[in-house]
């Protein structure tokens, strides 16, 4: 039988050994803001619109289109969009701990990606594209070019509306550890 302070010592070494070998923790990732040097905002989230409530941030770049767009973690581009309407040229990722982000009312994709949607509108002989690519076909690492900023759809002037979800709903993004 073991007494109390066998069964401490035992205690101890086990966390010891956890703590050297290591222990298969993931933290959940940190994430960038998505366009450097740019913060103002045109549009917070949960702000009241016409038709509904704004379900992300729109981030102003003082009237420049070009601007690049990064990836805020690590994932996969999960489906891109192209529309004159709504969102416009739009590009989703899935990160690695199972968060969605959108960006929205891009000028262009990356070049990549421009191909991809190229080639899906010339086989389906339409200018509209919602495309869901197979996951992993386009990977992304934290602080990749994504696209880049525009004013496609229904926006009026130059901004990326950035959007998150995490569990299936729409947070807002800087609870979420941005921008770091």
């Amino acid at each position: 039988m073991m007494n109390s302070r066998n069964s401490r010592f035992t205690t101890g070494t086990i966390l010891l050994i956890i703590l050297l070998v290591g222990f298969s923790f993931d933290p959940p990732p940190r994430f960038v803001y998505p366009m450097e040097g740019y913060y103002a905002l045109a549009g917070t989230f949960g702000e009241l619109r016409p038709n509904h409530f704004h379900g992300g941030i729109d981030i102003k770049t003082n009237r420049k289109i070009g601007v690049p767009i990064k990836a805020v973690a690590d994932g996969y581009v999960f489906r891109v969009m192209k529309k004159t309407y709504g969102f416009g040229n739009a590009v989703y990722l899935k990160h690695n701990d199972g968060t969605f982000t959108a960006y929205a009312h891009l000028s262009r994709f990356t070049d990549e990606l421009e191909a991809f949607v190229y080639n899906a509108q010339f086989t389906n002989q339409k200018f509209y594209a919602n495309l869901f690519p197979e996951a992993n076909r386009f990977p992304v690492k934290q602080g990749d070019v994504i696209g880049y900023v525009g004013s496609t759809g229904l926006a009026t002037g130059p901004h990326v509306c950035f959007r998150f979800w995490k569990n299936g709903k729409q947070v807002d993004p800087f609870k979420q550890k941005l921008p770091e």
